[in-house]
């Protein structure tokens, strides 16, 4: 599923927070280098992505700007780079990872040791009106069915669990309702 699109000679897409380039005729990804014109329209796609991004943070959470090392994060996710980021306590980790999922949209599986942050972090972004869950303790079937329609229907999707639930039968069914743009490890 595309979720941006710009028309150049060849399209500059964004498509399930993978970047590449294809050619007008073919929905094929091109790994053919991008000419100079291109990338300049890249980085300018790129800066409105990033504005965009900033429009998220002022609606969602009230700020004004990101902590430099934050949007470091963010443009390297928007590019669709595999990211490491390593903030200080306090630093915006959270951030740096919220932002992007809520503008890329889709699934986003954040993976954590710690129930009592991922608690935490669904309670802050459920008051913010952010569809979120975290998979912690014993989930009835009922729940299970209310989830995984929840992750088929929202433009956008944070879904929190601990290590030792990757690969079990209900983490496996709520991946098949709605398969992820982005999967995290906060630690």
């Amino acid at each position: 599923m595309v979720k941006s699109q710009v028309q150049w000679p060849r399209t500059f897409r964004k498509d399930w927070g993978r970047w590449g380039w294809s050619s007008p005729d073919s929905d094929i990804p091109n790994s053919d280098p991008p000419d100079s014109a291109l990338i300049n329209d890249r980085d300018s796609f790129l800066a409105n992505e990033v504005e965009r991004a900033r429009m998220v943070l002022q609606s969602v959470w009230g700020y004004a700007d990101f902590r430099p090392d934050q949007l470091q994060a963010i443009e390297s996710i928007l590019k669709g780079r595999d990211t490491l980021a390593l903030l200080p306590t306090g630093g915006g980790k959270s951030i740096a990872f919220q932002v992007p999922a809520i503008f890329l949209g889709g699934l986003t599986v954040v993976v954590s040791p710690l129930i009592s942050l991922m608690q935490d972090q669904v309670a802050a972004l459920s008051g913010r009106g952010v569809p979120c869950f975290a998979l912690s303790g014993r989930i009835d079937r009922g729940v299970a069915a209310w989830l995984g329609k929840r992750i088929r229907e929202s433009d956008h999707f944070l879904l929190y669990t601990a290590p030792e639930r990757i690969g079990m039968p209900l983490l496996n069914g709520l991946l098949d309702a709605r398969s992820p743009t982005m999967v995290v490890v906060d630690e």
